[in-house]
């Protein structure tokens, strides 16, 4: 592993008028991660586990254009909507995993079909309680609440709340989740840095060379196994010891920060060697409990 240099605090974008968050578009999110993790899976050693994967994202989105979605109600918060857990109560998620064992049902586990069984378990992925949960399990039903998340957080009546700094946010502004990773996107958002939401699939702005997790600034570090321009990196803190990874989508504007995270669990590795532990969430991988 190799440490490499970051430009701090965003210099790089100074110039630029900051969108504080961005809201999901998913019409078109999981279908792009479904490539994503296609091309990430061409010769790589967990080939067969990121085909897998990339058939859960084809279902999520051909799902998605024929969800009987819930809305929010008009002058509710994103806060009331999301941090709570009326959304449970509404039929969304649970028809939107029916589908999705429908569609691979070879791959699906048993007991899927257990209405007060799957809210419980639902409820605990949402309170961080994983261990819970059997991984296959999890990721069915995050890929269900996934859906109705992100329809709710893309169609909030008040879309403006949270177009103000949210630089002291570690966790999701509309949802409350662990970010799955950061993601520096290219473009017009060129040096900036956004922390990604596995859940509602929001993204929101932290300003470079901040720890992800505690904030901290002075022992952050940045490390690539092979080259200073890797897609992906791991992004140290030496104050909290926590961990996550930043995708540079200014080196490959494939990249996504859901994808490239499961693709790259080398890097994973290499951190827990060195002490630090992850702080996010990748709805593929979940840990064992919440950090």
């Amino acid at each position: 592993m190799t440490t490499i240099d970051i430009v701090p605090a965003d210099e790089r974008s100074a110039a630029l008028r900051i969108e504080h968050v961005i809201w999901p578009d998913p019409l078109s999110l999981y279908g792009k991660r479904a490539k994503r993790l296609r091309e990430l899976a061409v010769d790589h050693p967990e080939a067969a586990y990121l085909e897998f994967a990339a058939k859960v994202c084809t279902a999520q989105q051909e799902i998605f254009a024929t969800l009987p979605h819930a809305n929010a109600a008009p002058g509710m918060t994103r806060a009331d909507a999301l941090s709570t857990y009326e959304l449970l109560a509404q039929p969304c998620w649970q028809e939107a995993l029916t589908r999705l064992v429908q569609a691979m049902p070879a791959a699906a586990p048993a007991g899927m079909n257990e209405p007060a069984r799957l809210v419980h378990q639902a409820q605990s992925l949402l309170q961080g309680r994983f261990g819970s949960v059997g991984q296959r399990e999890s990721v069915f039903l995050w890929a269900a609440l996934s859906l109705q998340w992100s329809h709710v957080a893309a169609h909030m009546p008040s879309r403006h709340d949270l177009q103000v700094p949210v630089q002291t946010r570690f966790d999701c502004p509309t949802c409350g989740s662990a970010p799955s990773a950061s993601i520096v996107p290219g473009g017009k958002r060129g040096g900036l840095r956004y922390l990604h939401c596995p859940l509602c699939e929001t993204r929101w702005h932290l300003v470079r060379a901040v720890c992800s997790c505690c904030g901290g600034d002075d022992e952050v570090e940045y490390w690539s196994v092979d080259e200073a321009r890797a897609v992906v990196k791991l992004e140290t803190c030496g104050d909290c010891h926590g961990y996550l990874k930043v995708c540079f989508a200014d080196f490959d504007a494939r990249a996504d920060p859901v994808a490239d995270d499961l693709a790259s669990l080398h890097l994973d590795y290499e951190a827990e060697r060195m002490g630090f532990l992850r702080t996010g969430i990748n709805p593929f991988a979940f840990p064992a409990d919440c950090p």
